[in-house]
């Protein structure tokens, strides 16, 4: 329930968060152009009803896909709403980030701790969080390049809606 009490002014228990304004609701009304790309799994998009508030934006994408959930691809969408006419806007980016399966959120080639055959499966599973976080990594530094580019006043703000907790 972090996501709603993210986007939304609901309470902590989430009860009734589509009767607020989202935060695509409240930017809109501050005159800002709203976009929210979702990039999440594709079986979580219709079982998560918080996605009512996000589908407030003004621009809704949904890049779900079964094959290719890499967070890289929502770059060519990021250069495609810079161009936009938009004085004002906002881009609210849901990423697949460091989600189970951590192996399916990175390309392979951007694998570099090894999967080892053999090894404890913890020991795979840890390589391969730490490959997702590399790769999530990159993305960001991507996007804060493309950022500066645009040679505007930006604000990027970076929140996780969850932690993992991983053999502790």
């Amino acid at each position: 329930l972090a996501l709603p009490g993210l986007l939304t002014l609901a309470g902590s228990d989430g009860a009734h968060f589509t009767r607020y304004p989202s935060l695509p609701d409240i930017f809109r009304r501050a005159g800002f152009k709203v976009w929210y790309i979702y990039n999440q799994m594709p079986d979580k998009e219709s079982a998560l009803p918080f996605l009512t508030a996000a589908k407030r934006a003004d621009h809704f994408i949904s890049l779900s896909n079964p094959r290719k959930e890499y967070d890289l691809q929502i770059l060519p969408e990021v250069e495609k709403i810079f161009r936009s006419p938009a004085q004002k806007k906002l881009l609210i980016l849901h990423l697949r980030g460091n989600h189970w399966k951590y192996a399916d959120t990175f390309p392979e080639e951007m694998r570099h701790f090894s999967r080892t055959p053999g090894k404890s499966s913890k020991e795979n599973i840890l390589n391969e969080y730490d490959d997702s976080l590399r790769a999530l990594d990159h993305f960001l530094c991507k996007l804060i390049q493309k950022i500066e580019k645009q040679k505007c006043n930006a604000l990027l703000l970076y929140l996780a809606d969850h932690g993992e907790s991983l053999y502790e």
